[in-house]
């Protein structure tokens, strides 16, 4: 569950991001947890919990995605602190590499931690005591059931501050369908753990051709526009181009006008002329038209008749903010090189390299979830679910897909580790940052100037 862009009330925005750099701070004082056997394997829960974000589930052969987190497996199973520390990593992860969920990262990451706090860290240890299988899977049933449920409440209570969820029943079918999230979060966690306990081995013939990566994780080769007036300004690095686009996104999430969301629309252009980004940017535009279309309706029969002109400007504002962050995606010709740039802007280290191992493990499970599922048709499987297919096999066999994902993520981080200690890893990646050119600075400070008078300027008008 992730709150996108462009809903939350402005305070909550910068309350959470408040909140996520006391965090980051603190998660990059716990290095002592980590080693060359810790990192691979939290790495590879942060992958898992990506992965889980991006896997669309055929219903009545309609592509939906469940909203499943794997964050309560998470936890349960490396630990509170190493647990938040992958989620966050993950969620940090999903902010870069999925348009339309930056400027309320911090809120997300906040929600977590709370919903961790009042329901996983004073269950954790209850649960390992159990020693009866079948007392332990429905224990970690409800207390996952429990975790989705209490953070769809807080999310529910962001959402009644932000002036969206006033309608009693509006907010009543909020937490309906997350408890039915939370449902089927709880089934997953509970198999999840019968696989570590049982080493339950889930054999499927993947000798098939290979599918490729989608746009959200493969490596990509940029093909520049055409045009190049403003050639100069190629020697813009990461850093700066995440400093611009983070001043425009914040920016836009803080207004409050319609003319501060026009001037944060129309600035696409020239920062496009800058940034010179591949054609998938134009792609990337074409597949945000419909979401942000969807989300607009469903704002507009939530709310009373008075406030239709309210989910317009949202939806239009979500729409921007996947406009900026898709820029930003699609300016480099490596998501590795934004990744990278965020150690040159103070994220700890250890964030920073287990995100960007997460991500190598990402683009493997992804092919392997691919080759899996590929193979499971071929024997005749029915993965749809349809008006006659049986629910329950189904379901089953999406759950087995899963297992075996994290079967393979363990066998990755076993082989990282050995890797790294055949290498004499001692903690950091070798990142090579070029320091940041004259011109780059002069493009971040000029975007976060204007954002910033933009923002301010409600005030005086």
């Amino acid at each position: 569950m992730r709150i996108p862009d462009g809903l939350l009330a402005q305070y909550l925005i910068i309350f959470g991001w408040i909140f996520l750099i006391i965090w980051i701070v603190y998660l990059g004082r716990q290095n002592f947890l980590l080693t060359n056997r810790t990192y691979p394997r939290v790495a590879s829960f942060t992958a898992l919990q990506f992965i889980l974000q991006i896997v669309l589930i055929p219903l009545f052969h309609f592509p939906i995605a469940l909203g499943l987190s794997g964050i309560p497996f998470t936890v349960l199973t490396l630990g509170f602190r190493l647990g938040l520390f992958a989620t966050t990593a993950s969620l940090i992860l999903s902010g870069f590499l999925i348009p339309g969920n930056f400027a309320s990262l911090g809120v997300n990451v906040m929600n977590v931690v709370l919903a961790s706090l009042i329901v996983l860290l004073p269950t954790r240890l209850f649960i390992r005591n159990r020693k009866n299988k079948t007392v332990r899977g429905v224990l970690i049933f409800f207390v996952t059931w429990l975790f989705i449920f209490v953070e769809g409440s807080i999310i529910s209570l962001e959402m009644f501050l932000s002036n969206i969820f006033l309608n009693l029943t509006v907010t009543f079918t909020f937490l309906a369908v997350i408890s039915v999230i939370g449902l089927i979060e709880g089934l997953l966690t509970s198999f999840l753990f019968r696989v570590i306990q049982e080493g339950d081995e889930i054999s499927f013939d993947v000798s098939k051709a290979k599918k490729p990566l989608p746009r959200a994780l493969r490596e990509k080769t940029a093909f520049k526009l055409e045009y190049d007036p403003l050639g100069r300004y190629g020697r813009l690095d990461p850093r700066s181009k995440i400093i611009a686009s983070s001043a425009i996104l914040v920016g836009l999430a803080l207004s409050f006008e319609l003319y501060q969301e026009l001037f944060y629309f129309f600035m696409i252009f020239p920062m496009a002329l800058i940034y010179r980004p591949s054609k998938r940017f134009f792609k990337r535009l074409l597949m945000a038209i419909p979401v942000a279309i969807l989300i607009t309706i469903l704002l507009y029969f939530a709310f009373q008749q008075d406030r239709h002109a309210q989910a317009l400007k949202l939806g239009f504002r979500y729409f921007i903010s996947i406009m900026h962050s898709s820029l930003l995606l699609e300016s480099e010709d490596s998501y590795y090189k934004i990744l990278e740039a965020l150690r040159g802007l103070g994220i700890p280290k250890s964030i920073v390299n287990t995100i960007l191992i997460a991500l190598k493990m990402a683009n493997l499970l992804w092919q392997d979830y691919n080759l899996l599922k590929q193979a499971a048709i071929e024997r005749g499987a029915a993965l749809n679910f349809g008006f006659q297919s049986n629910w329950f096999k189904v379901a089953s066999l999406h759950f087995t897909l899963i297992g075996r994902l994290f079967e393979k993520g363990q066998s990755y981080s076993k082989a990282i580790s050995d890797s790294l200690d055949e290498r004499g890893f001692s903690g950091d990646f070798l990142i090579n940052l070029s320091p940041i050119t004259s011109e780059g600075i002069t493009i971040a400070s000029i975007v976060s100037a204007m954002s910033l008078l933009i923002m301010l300027s409600r005030f005086w008008m």
